[in-house]
């Protein structure tokens, strides 16, 4: 038996980075968007993927919305880097994740060149305990955006 995938599919569909992210610690995510209206989307979850934090990358806008699943209704502005050309228009990008015993701390980097720009926000409340991060989940609307590395080092 052969399982036939349609050219549009991506393999796998959603990226799953099951390893706990401790208080103090931060996930670092680097992709290359081949696609520039593509729309980037990071869960962070618990065992059972019930999500704590969505975070969304809207590049047509230059805009990063964070939500706190249950405490917030709608996603909520956290950065703006639209005027940061520097991040806007590098096909290689930077996203990490701080995670805190009161909050979040998200930042958006250019890993490459001169230039280390940082748009960055912090979230406040969770409503799971953050020793219950155990994964992270990734996905894009384009099947052309590669997630190529992660680390998860202490802040």
């Amino acid at each position: 038996m052969v399982e036939v995938r349609p050219e549009s599919a991506r393999v796998p569909g959603n990226w799953h980075i099951i390893k706990p992210i401790p208080i103090n610690h931060k996930i670092i995510i680097r992709y290359y968007q081949y696609i520039f209206w593509s729309v980037i989307t990071i869960r962070l979850t618990d065992k059972n993927e019930i999500t704590a934090l969505t975070v969304t990358i809207v590049h047509i806008s230059g805009t990063l919305y964070a939500r706190r699943v249950r405490l917030d209704n709608q996603n909520i502005r956290c950065a703006a880097f639209a005027r940061t050309s520097v991040i806007r228009y590098a096909h290689i990008r930077q996203v990490e994740i701080s995670v805190f015993p009161h909050q979040y701390k998200i930042a958006m980097r250019n890993p490459k060149g001169d230039h280390y720009v940082v748009e960055e926000c912090i979230i406040y409340g969770h409503h799971l305990s953050p020793y219950d991060i155990q994964q992270a989940i990734f996905d894009a609307t384009s099947n052309k955006t590669v997630f190529y590395a992660y680390y998860i080092e202490p802040v």
